[in-house]
């Protein structure tokens, strides 16, 4: 009889830890979907829209030859953008001002 009445206190207490188990990992799945959905929205919401991205590149002063910092403080101060002394094929291969900013 005695061992009986402790073979059932162990089931109980193996039952009790089990649900106990199951409990947590329940909380810790929805804490994990709560945090994915939320990870999701702000992703979604921080991706810029539309062409707000897109680059234009023009040439500036195709005529003269390009020196670097003319170029880029020219490139600068008339579109916020980057300038470069690329060669340029359809000059002859001149170096020219290759201007890149943002449309």
């Amino acid at each position: 009889m005695a061992r009986q009445g402790k073979s059932k206190q162990q089931i109980h207490k193996i039952l009790i830890l089990v649900v106990l188990i199951l409990t947590i990992a329940k909380l810790l799945c929805s804490y994990f979907f709560m945090f994915m959905f939320v990870f999701s929205v702000f992703t979604v919401a921080q991706e810029p829209k539309g062409n707000l991205n897109k680059f234009c590149t023009m040439i500036i002063d195709k005529q003269n030859y390009c020196q670097s910092s003319d170029c880029g403080l020219a490139c600068y101060s008339g579109y916020n953008g980057v300038g470069k002394c690329l060669k340029n094929s359809k000059a002859g291969g001149k170096l020219s001002c290759y201007c890149t900013y943002n449309c």
